[in-house]
């Protein structure tokens, strides 16, 4: 996953609305994604605006180590986890108030 990538899926995500909303990533099936990526994910103010906080779906090894990290790396902006469960992580995309 490159800059340009991103870029791209964040433009499409602010036709759905300008407020920040829970967001489930589905991060299997990432096999590496580049420093500046990275930076830009946890850093810019466009995805500040579409993001109130992240779940991370991993569902094989690798994706977990893209996952671990992403989250060791990048100090964001909005509470972010990892998650091996679809449903847990959107259960806690839905509590409040965390």
């Amino acid at each position: 996953m490159d800059l340009e990538t991103v870029r791209s899926v964040l433009a499409k995500a602010t036709e759905f609305g300008g407020t920040p909303h829970p967001t489930l990533v589905l991060f299997d099936g990432v096999q590496s994604i580049t420093r500046e990526a990275r930076h830009f994910l946890a850093t810019s103010a466009e995805n500040r605006a579409l993001c109130s906080r992240v779940a991370m779906l991993v569902g094989s090894p690798v994706s977990r180590v893209m996952g671990n990290i992403f989250l060791g790396l990048n100090r964001t902006s909005f509470p972010i986890r990892l998650f091996e469960t679809e449903s847990s992580a959107r259960a806690w995309l839905c509590e409040r108030g965390s």
